[in-house]
């Protein structure tokens, strides 16, 4: 499920996505945990899809604790990093420039220098995370 939410992002069929991503969340957080990394790289997903629909806010609530499950399970993880980005992304969507820009950054340089262990197929959101961060 999450590849089929992965593929309507990619043609920009967010709404589809979402539901799909949403399914696919319940169905990890029931079945593998809710701090597997599968788990919380489809959080991540569905925040990114909220987002690209303006959904700011809802994208803010699943991060911050992800971002929390993300930094006792997987600290040095790019997907971490990932989140942290988007995070600030969700912030700055909001107006909250003040911590969006040190989440941006963080995020940003965090997924920079894991640049090498990023798939191929996931190099949008470094690219994401590099047009996003504060210079």
């Amino acid at each position: 499920m999450s590849l089929l939410a992965n593929v309507l992002a990619d043609e920009k069929r967010y709404s589809e996505a979402e539901a799909v991503d949403r399914e696919a969340l319940e169905g990890m957080r029931r079945v593998m945990s809710p701090t597997h990394l599968r788990t919380l790289s489809t959080i991540n997903h569905l925040a990114f899809v909220l987002e690209q629909q303006d959904k700011f806010a809802e994208a803010e609530i699943l991060l911050r604790p992800a971002l929390a499950d993300f930094e006792k399970t997987q600290p040095d993880h790019w997907r971490r990093f990932q989140c942290q980005s988007l995070l600030g992304l969700s912030l700055s969507g909001q107006h909250k420039s003040s911590e969006a820009d040190s989440l941006l950054r963080a995020g940003y340089r965090g997924m920079q220098e894991r640049e090498s262990s990023i798939p191929a197929e996931s190099r949008g959101f470094f690219m994401l995370a590099a047009g996003a961060a504060p210079k």
